[in-house]
């Protein structure tokens, strides 16, 4: 691994420069009276640390920049405008956010000293996992450490982790990726983590270039009740401002009428019967019950009649929609993957590939059918049982390779709902912008998390008016590949997904290295040893920026990424009309709240 050194010996200088490390940061808090001790300190890290030149030399994946920058000069240093700025616990509390009631989701303030202390723990940490990582790449990977980045996949499901590291094979992910052995005591040294449920791991020790596929406080988006009550706060307010005449038309048709049981069952009952006054048919007057912890269609049914309610846990009733959009006599709903690299501010695309489940049976309101879920219920795991009786005539049938199990591909639907006369742009920008609504209707109780991106699995519903209802939102949607169909969409849509979110490779090493000097540096600094500069702080933070970062910068938020790695997301936000309309909304719903 190292050309004169081995890792034995590279361990051995790290534990000494570890004590010396753990004294100046020691020095670098107190009041500058022990400066005779901390200048002996210093010089045994000097000493310690010339062992480990060499070892940077030859680890660095690119030159360390020299002192005059080509180029844009501060292009690095402008983005992070300090060092600390590198750690998630500093970026995120340089983060403003608008605090509303109820989030206390504001900007922490540290002292110098507490800065200080925060920086030189975040490096600390940050330095314990490089002696362990490069032993272990020696060990695993051996004479491919020249791999840019390195994934570790943190999950129990086959389904999960298979389906990572195939489509991490495809395109330039093959060439660029290598994954980490698990148990190896190496902590949070990847570039990206992939799990399954949101990991407990301790966020504000990474540095920002890495990267988790979950946020922090998503339940308000992805648990049935706590989204309803996030849309129905929202659309109170736009109501109000639309009789104002303020620009918020349509902002309230998101969802159908939907209670929470057992909190809002009188409510509930006084729709019912109001619903069943209308239609004047006790019969027709559908209701679908969720449970609120569970997915993938357990637990649901459809009732008629308010005496077959019966619930052990909360449940969330929803009007059922007697009048969907129809596809062939069959009922279908559409899948569709949302993926936020940010909340507050919001940045989100949408994935323009997704699938249309279908019922196995046609549609039918009798009442003799309530029960049939093969008719009214579209879930996978429901209708899975059904797929080796589907009629010749079923869209999935007739869609050939475009079909698979109980789905059909988006782009195959949206071609054929064309033919038929169907303005599908249409169609797409409503959905769109109902997928945007609902994302900034609870995006002021999730927190800004530089690490996160996570993709949400969107459930829509078209009625016969062509206006799109959301079902539900859900949280690590199923990445199973039960079908032909499911291989190649999932595994696109993986691919996809990480070279949009493209976690930058940084050099360990490196970082390493500076994070010695510059604690060193504060001690001297704090003692008045500090000696005679031959760069400014400026030029000192954007070489040292460049060399973790290989001389290539991030993404910045709001950059369009670059045509080769959107894949086939397209951006909802920022920066696209609809978004700049619906902030207007946006903000006269936070001036009811602040």
């Amino acid at each position: 691994l190292l050309e004169n050194e081995s890792i034995s010996d590279f361990l051995s200088v790290d534990l000494a420069c570890q004590n010396a490390q753990f004294s100046l940061l020691k020095c670098s808090l107190v009041d500058g009276q022990n400066s005779n001790s901390c200048d002996d300190e210093s010089h045994i890290f000097s000493r310690e640390k010339s062992s480990l030149d060499g070892a940077n030399k030859n680890m660095t994946s690119s030159a360390p920049c020299n002192t005059a920058i080509s180029g844009e000069r501060y292009q690095f240093s402008e983005m992070y405008p300090s060092f600390a700025n590198i750690f998630t616990r500093f970026h995120k509390c340089s983060t403003s956010t608008r605090t509303v009631k109820g989030n206390s989701s504001s900007r922490v303030k540290f002292t110098s000293a507490e800065k200080t202390f925060e920086l030189g723990e975040c490096m600390m940490v940050q330095r314990k996992l490089i002696p362990a990582f490069l032993e272990i790449i020696e060990e695993t990977i051996g004479s491919n450490i020249e791999k840019d980045r390195f994934f570790r996949v943190s999950s129990s499901r086959e389904e999960v982790s298979s389906i990572l590291r195939d489509a991490l094979k495809q395109g330039r992910c093959a060439s660029s990726w290598e994954e980490l052995p698990s148990g190896e005591g190496i902590g949070a040294s990847w570039n990206l983590l992939w799990t399954w449920s949101r990991p407990k791991l301790d966020y504000d020790s990474l540095v920002i270039f890495q990267k988790i596929n979950h946020f922090r406080n998503v339940k308000g988006l992805t648990r049935k009740d706590l989204l309803k009550k996030n849309l129905q706060r929202f659309c109170t307010c736009a109501s109000h401002e639309a009789h104002k005449g303020k620009q918020l038309k349509n902002v309230s048709k998101l969802m159908p009428l939907t209670y929470v049981l057992p909190q809002e069952y009188n409510a509930f009952v006084a729709a019912f019967l109001a619903m069943q006054k209308i239609a004047g048919n006790k019969s027709s007057n559908f209701w679908i019950l969720k449970p609120v912890g569970l997915s993938r269609g357990r637990g649901i049914s459809l009732i008629n009649n308010i005496e077959d309610i019966s619930y052990a846990d909360p449940i969330v009733t929803q009007k059922y929609l007697l009048n969907p959009l129809l596809f062939l006599g069959y009922k279908f709903d559409l899948r569709l993957y949302i993926l936020v690299t940010s909340f507050n501010p919001l940045e989100a695309f949408i994935y323009k590939q997704g699938f249309g489940r279908f019922g196995t049976q046609k549609f039918s309101v009798n009442p003799e059918s309530i029960h049939d879920e093969r008719i009214h219920l579209t879930n996978s795991s429901i209708q899975q049982q059904y797929w080796d009786d589907l009629d010749p005539r079923h869209p999935v049938v007739l869609a050939g390779a475009n079909g698979g199990g109980n789905k059909v591909t988006l782009s195959w639907l949206f071609e054929k709902l064309k033919v038929q006369g169907f303005d599908t742009r249409k169609m797409w920008i409503r959905i769109s912008d109902l997928c945007l609504k609902t994302l900034l209707c609870v995006e002021d109780d999730i927190p800004h998390q530089p690490n996160a991106f996570e993709v949400f699995g969107f459930d829509v519903i078209f009625d016969e008016q062509l206006s799109p209802w959301l079902i539900e939102v859900n949280s690590s949607p199923s990445l199973a590949r039960e079908t032909d169909l499911d291989t190649r969409i999932k595994e696109d849509l993986i691919y996809d997904t990480v070279i949009l979110v493209n976690p930058p490779a940084f050099n360990r090493v490196a970082l390493f290295d500076i994070c010695q000097r510059r604690c060193s540096q504060q001690c001297r600094d704090r003692n008045g040893k500090n000696l005679r500069k031959h760069i400014s702080e400026k030029d000192q933070l954007e070489n040292d920026l460049r060399e973790i970062l290989t001389n290539k910068l991030p993404r910045k938020y709001g950059e369009l990424p670059r045509a080769d790695l959107k894949g086939s997301y397209e951006r909802l936000a920022p920066g696209t009309p609809s978004f700049e309309r619906m902030k207007k909304a946006h903000s006269s719903y936070l001036d009811t709240l602040t």
